[in-house]
């Protein structure tokens, strides 16, 4: 039976951009989201405690993702790349060591936004700010280097039942509670055929709940970061 061009799939091993989309969304989502804390650390007045402690709630949330992320490509996405790509087990270690760097960026960001929420003084709200900026440097240059190895690395070499496999698996890994917030900040960040892929994904029932009270819970605990990234 013949297949036109829209219903032809990849020869396998092979993936598209629209198997992948979302590792690109929470790619794209995690540099908005510290470039954008930096920016509504620097907007903090001077003594406003009340702030800071709201970046410092969001901030555990965004924390939780981003660690949760790297274990899913620590323990289920790179180990099964390794096997099929001998190019990319090269390049692992390399990886790992940013994701040490990148947690202990995270770890010095997440110390800063403490002090800066329990004073609200200037001199707090600086170190804050550089540690902030420090995240988002780490954060892009990592992501850059995954981009241009990982990514096309397991477009390439995985074909379309694994992903299924490995994707289903990193999904079922992830909290409840985590999902709760996942689910709203990848809509929160997803346009056009990402946001429509998002939704088509999961059950009408709990579509539903995501696009309505999590999506509210969701935005008024990342009001800051979004008033920030809009701006």
């Amino acid at each position: 039976m013949s297949t036109s061009p829209t219903d032809a799939r990849p020869t396998r091993p092979g993936l598209t951009d629209a198997d992948t989309y979302l590792v690109r969304l929470a790619h794209r989502s995690m540099r908005e989201d510290t470039r954008a804390l930096a920016l509504a650390l620097r907007r903090l007045p001077n003594g406003s405690t009340r702030g800071a402690r709201r970046l410092r709630t969001w901030f555990v949330r965004f924390e939780a993702v981003m660690a949760h992320h790297q274990t899913e490509e620590d323990e289920i996405f790179w180990p099964a790349l390794a096997e099929v790509a001998p190019a990319f087990a090269a390049s692992v270690a390399a990886l790992e060591v940013e994701h040490d760097e990148l947690d202990r960026s995270v770890s010095a960001c997440g110390h800063a936004l403490e002090a800066v929420a329990g004073t609200g003084r200037a001199a707090e709200r600086e170190a804050a700010v550089a540690a902030a900026e420090r995240l988002v440097r780490v954060v892009a240059d990592h992501l850059d280097h995954e981009d241009r190895t990982y990514v096309p690395a397991y477009q390439a070499a995985i074909d379309p039942e694994t992903h299924g496999r490995l994707s289903a698996a990193a999904v079922a890994s992830v909290p409840p509670a985590l999902m709760a917030f996942i689910g709203p900040w990848f809509l929160d960040h997803a346009t056009g055929e990402d946001r429509a892929r998002l939704v088509a994904s999961v059950p009408a029932p709990k579509a539903l709940v995501v696009q309505g009270p999590l999506t509210v819970r969701y935005r008024r605990l990342a009001r800051d970061v979004r008033a920030a990234r809009s701006a």
